[in-house]
C-alpha cells in the first residue's frame, strides 16, 4: 500500500476534498448536513481500502470480521467470558503461525487481532457497538500492515472529534509525518539495504560478519519500520485520527527497559497493558506469589517478551530472541532491585561510568537480540 504511488495520489485526492468541505463548512454551515455524520465517510473509506487491499482475497478478512465482532458482542451481553472471548479471538492467529490453519493466513492478522483483543479488555459496556465503527478499528488502512499499535479507547475518542480537527495545521502536522515516512523508508532505508544489506554475507560468522550484519539489520529495521510508522501516523492524521509514536529515538537508550520505552512503544504499552499487568495481578493475588512480587515481576516480564518475540512465528529465531529480551529486562529489574535495598550498589550505578558503560552494553545487546530476530544469526 505505501509502496504504490496511486495510493499517495488518492491520499492527496482525498484529504483536499475533505479539508476543503470542512473549512467551507465553517463559512457556510448549511453544508453540513444533520442526517450524515463523518464516521459514515470514515466508514466508507475504510470498506473502499479494505476492497483495495484485499481484492480476490476477501473471504477470510469478511469472516475474521464476523468472527470477532460475534465474540465481542457475546461478551458485552455476558454470554461469554471475556477470557474465552479472548482465547477464541486468538484461534485464527494462533492457527495461522502454527500452520495449524495456514488457509486463514492474511494481511495484517497479527495486529487486526491485536485490536479485536483491545476491544473486548478495554471497551466499556455503556459503549455503543456499532458494526461499522468495530469495522473500521479492526481494519483500520493505515495501520493494518504492522501498526503503530491503535488502542481502541483511543479509536473511539478519535471518531467523535475527527472531523473537528479537519484544520489546514493538523493536516499540515499529517504530512510532515508522511514526508518523513517517506524519506526514513524509501530513502535512508532502501539505501541501507543495497548499499549494506545485499553486500553482507548472511552466512558470515566471523567476528567481523556477525557484528556487520547485526548493525546494518538493526539500523535498516529501525529506518525501514520508523518509515512506515511515520507515513501510517501522516496518513491517519490526514483525515483527522491519532496514531500513536512507535519510536522515541532508541539509540539514547539507557537500560532494556528503557528499550521498549523508545522501540515499537505502542506494541510495548499494549502487552504492558494486556499481558504483564493481568498476569501480574493473577500471580500475586491467586499464584502464590504474593510474598514473592520479584518473582512474579520476573515471570511476567518474561512472558511478556516473550510474547513480544513469539507473535512474529514460532520460528527459532523468534523464539531465541523474545527469550533474550525478555532476560535482558529480568536481570536488569534484578539489579534495580538490588540497588533500592544496597546503598552501596546503588553509589555505584548512579557513577556516571557505570552508567555509560550500561548504555553502550544496553545496545550492543539489543542490537544482538535483533541479529538473533533477523534470522541472519546461526539460529534459523
Amino acid at each position: 500500500m505505501y509502496t504504490a504511488w496511486p495510493f499517495f495520489i488518492l491520499l492527496i485526492a482525498v484529504s483536499s476534498v475533505l479539508l476543503v468541505y470542512r473549512t467551507a463548512s465553517r463559512q457556510f454551515p448549511i453544508l453540513i448536513r444533520p442526517w450524515w455524520h463523518y464516521r459514515y465517510t470514515a466508514v466508507l473509506m475504510g470498506i473502499g481500502s479494505w476492497m483495495l487491499i484485499y481484492q480476490d482475497e476477501w473471504r477470510w478478512p469478511l469472516a475474521l470480521m464476523v468472527w470477532d465482532y460475534a465474540l465481542f458482542l457475546l461478551n458485552r451481553r455476558r454470554v461469554l467470558p471475556l477470557w474465552l472471548c479472548v482465547v477464541l479471538t486468538l484461534v485464527p492467529l494462533v492457527g495461522a503461525k502454527t500452520d495449524l490453519l495456514p488457509f486463514i493466513a492474511m494481511i495484517g492478522l497479527s495486529f487486526t487481532t491485536f485490536r479485536a483483543i483491545d476491544a473486548l479488555v478495554m471497551s466499556d459496556m455503556r459503549d455503543p457497538s456499532d458494526p461499522g465503527e468495530y469495522f473500521l478499528y479492526l481494519f483500520f488502512p493505515p495501520a493494518i500492515l504492522a501498526g503503530p499499535m491503535y488502542r481502541w479507547h483511543t479509536f473511539r475518542e478519535d471518531m467523535a472529534g475527527a472531523f473537528e480537527r479537519l484544520t489546514i495545521p493538523t493536516v499540515v502536522e499529517g504530512w510532515e509525518h508522511l514526508l518523513l515516512g517517506i524519506v526514513q523508508k524509501f530513502a535512508v532505508a532502501q539505501l541501507i539495504d543495497v548499499c549494506v544489506m545485499q553486500r553482507l554475507d548472511p552466512e558470515d560468522y566471523t567476528l567481523r560478519g556477525i557484528v556487520s550484519n547485526a548493525v546494518g539489520y538493526s539500523v535498516f529495521l529501525y529506518f525501514d519500520f520508523a518509515g512506515y510508522s511515520n507515513m501510517a501516523i501522516g496518513a491517519a492524521g490526514l483525515f483527522g485520527f491519532r496514531l500513536p509514536a512507535n519510536f522515541n529515538n532508541p539509540i539514547a537508550t539507557r537500560n532494556p527497559q528503557d528499550f521498549w520505552k523508545r522501540w515499537h512503544v505502542s506494541l510495548s504499552e499494549w502487552l504492558r497493558d494486556v499481558v504483564f499487568s493481568p498476569l501480574y495481578k493473577f500471580l500475586v493475588t491467586k499464584g502464590g506469589l504474593a510474598e514473592r512480587k520479584l518473582e512474579a515481576q520476573n515471570v511476567c516480564i518474561l512472558a511478556t517478551l516473550m510474547v513480544m518475540g513469539t507473535w512474529n512465528g514460532l520460528e527459532p529465531k523468534y523464539i531465541a530472541s523474545g527469550a533474550l529480551f525478555g532476560s535482558y529486562s529480568v536481570i536488569y529489574n534484578e539489579i534495580c532491585h538490588a540497588k533500592r535495598n544496597n546503598p552501596a550498589i546503588k553509589l555505584l550505578f548512579e557513577r556516571r561510568s557505570v552508567r555509560e558503560a550500561g548504555r553502550i552494553l544496553t545496545l550492543v545487546l539489543e542490537v544482538l537480540a535483533l541479529y538473533v530476530f533477523s534470522g541472519r544469526s546461526p539460529i534459523p
